[in-house]
């Protein structure tokens, strides 16, 4: 009974995720590997390079099923707790582009130089999570999946703020050259 009570606060901890995590930032690296073996990885390929590197990860996101995922790590007699880490992983894999996105531009911001504002998104996507979490799993209908949801919503309002500046670079960048 305790050995099964465990592997639910597991799954509740989300333990499972970096299972995903690290199928993602090992396919990431290797585009990046790629673009810097095969020279392509310079300043003027850069947007070209993030858009295939997302268009690879989204496939990687259409992959992924949450049950058979489950199945790895969960005896198939546990069906509560597969059944919890199905609900998790459906949020969570739903949403997975989000922080697929987050790294592409983590990446893209370093590689044109401007760290900081990788810096700023990561603050973005932790404080939104950390804030939502607790106000979300304080409403009692919305319980543990409010913390479950505020993860790809911190993920995407990083990726929002990305974009925005990456828009905003890029017209006074095109502004400057007229």
């Amino acid at each position: 009974m305790a050995f099964g009570k465990r592997r639910e606060d597991l799954i509740r901890n989300g333990i499972y995720t970096s299972f995903v995590t690290i199928a993602t930032l090992t396919g990431i690296l290797m585009l990046i590997s790629y673009c810097g073996i095969n020279e392509i990885f310079n300043i003027m390929n850069v947007p070209d390079n993030v858009k295939s590197g997302m268009k690879i990860y989204m496939l990687y996101c259409l992959a992924c099923f949450a049950r058979p995922l489950m199945a790895i790590f969960v005896n198939a007699f546990k069906t509560n707790i597969i059944n919890i880490g199905v609900h998790y992983l459906r949020i969570e894999g739903a949403f997975y582009i989000g922080i697929g996105i987050l790294f592409m531009l983590y990446g893209y911001y370093r590689a044109v130089n401007s760290p900081m504002v990788s810096v700023i998104l990561t603050v973005i996507s932790l404080g939104t999570r950390v804030i939502l979490a607790y106000v979300l799993s304080g409403i009692s209908f919305i319980g543990v999946t409010g913390i479950w949801a505020a993860i790809p919503i911190g993920w995407f309002l990083a990726d929002f703020t990305g974009i925005i500046i990456y828009l905003y670079d890029a017209r006074v960048k095109r502004s400057k050259k007229i």
